[in-house]
């Protein structure tokens, strides 16, 4: 009896700690302010459709970073995914006429917590990288933010996109798988 007392304790405990991760993330809202220029935005990858153009929620992704290259808030981007997505990535920052010298591509960047181990490796073997802006949309933020602690990424600056269409997903749906693959983030990776 004593270790059904002990599971339903384990239980809560944990239903409590997903419920305030969960409130977190809904809440987390960063200042979309840049108080500075940074030497490169940092944009994830999204997916790409089948007829080889960004996502909607990677358009919007990368349609943020190409304003702030051209606002001179940042001086590279930096596009991160699996190789063809990075590839869409490149071309439709050139065709937003981003130079292509100011394009950087990492094929490593699988997903989040890859990606910023990747920035984190660039930090410390490249002086000339020593500022990054996370660009991503608004539910996907905290996760970065906490995975840029957790690594260590010195100088950063979270944006978020603009929701436009992307607002109509689901937005708990999002908010929620965005609380596991934080679980998952900070225990195992």
């Amino acid at each position: 009896m004593k270790s059904f007392k002990f599971i339903d304790f384990i239980f809560i405990f944990f239903l409590i700690v997903f419920i305030c991760v969960f409130g977190w993330q809904v809440n987390f809202k960063p200042e979309n302010k840049l108080d500075q220029t940074y030497y490169s935005a940092v944009v994830f990858g999204a997916g790409i459709t089948k007829s080889g153009k960004p996502s909607l929620a990677l358009m919007y992704r990368l349609d943020k970073a190409t304003e702030l290259y051209k606002d001179l808030k940042v001086k590279k981007i930096i596009v991160s995914g699996k190789i063809p997505e990075t590839i869409v990535m490149r071309n439709y920052l050139l065709l937003k006429l981003v130079k292509l010298e100011d394009i950087i591509i990492d094929i490593k960047g699988i997903n989040t917590a890859n990606t910023i181990k990747n920035i984190k490796k660039l930090e410390e073997v490249d002086p000339n990288f020593d500022s990054f802006v996370f660009v991503s949309q608004r539910f996907h933020l905290a996760r970065i933010f906490l995975l840029a602690h957790k690594y260590r990424i010195k100088n950063f600056s979270l944006v978020s996109t603009d929701l436009k269409e992307v607002e109509k997903f689901d937005s708990f749906m999002m908010n929620l798988r965005e609380t596991f693959a934080i679980f998952k983030s900070l225990l195992f990776e």
